[in-house]
């Protein structure tokens, strides 16, 4: 096992690293964390660690530490059916614990911040409002032109045939 943990972990461009360990699990994961505790912060860390212990008393043991932002939710969320993710939300919630939560949702996947990202977005867009329903995010109208609006089409996409002439809805400002 060891022997090949390394070999996959070798054609991983340092995305896995492999610990072996011959005494217990505990010292692997102990020399993982002090090997992540001693790493520079400009070396990338890796996605995934995985301690070993190929004991002769125990036989192999083996602890997947998953480090990766994308990995540890993609794991953490096959974990849970939907029921239980979202009575885990809730929980979260209940309990007081949003920031934890918000953290999560604090940046993009791309580490951009979110928040700049908005007010950018919204001292671009200045006092236009997006024109709802429309799916177009540069797409705007002005708020009073907005509050005059009303919808041509019922829940049902049949079009009113009352007017022939172009409505708020299908007039756009582009920034």
């Amino acid at each position: 096992l060891p022997w090949l943990a390394r070999l996959i972990a070798s054609v991983s461009q340092d995305l896995v690293h492999v610990i072996v360990t011959q005494n217990s699990l505990a010292e692997g994961i102990s020399e993982t964390l002090r090997t992540l505790s001693e790493m520079r912060h400009y070396q990338r860390l890796p996605d995934y660690v995985v301690a070993i212990c190929a004991s002769k008393i125990r036989g192999n043991e083996f602890c997947v530490v998953v480090l990766g932002q994308h990995q540890s939710r993609a794991l953490a969320e096959s974990m849970l059916t939907t029921s239980e993710f979202l009575k885990e939300i809730s929980y979260e919630l209940i309990t007081g614990k949003v920031s934890f939560l918000a953290s999560h949702f604090k940046t993009t996947s791309l580490g951009d911040d979110l928040d700049k990202l908005l007010e950018k977005m919204q001292q671009r867009r200045g006092d236009s409002v997006v024109t709802p329903f429309d799916g177009d995010l540069n797409e705007c109208v002005s708020p009073q032109e907005a509050a005059a609006m009303i919808p041509t089409q019922n829940l049902g996409n049949v079009i009113s045939d009352q007017e022939e002439e172009v409505s708020p809805w299908d007039r756009h400002c582009k920034n």
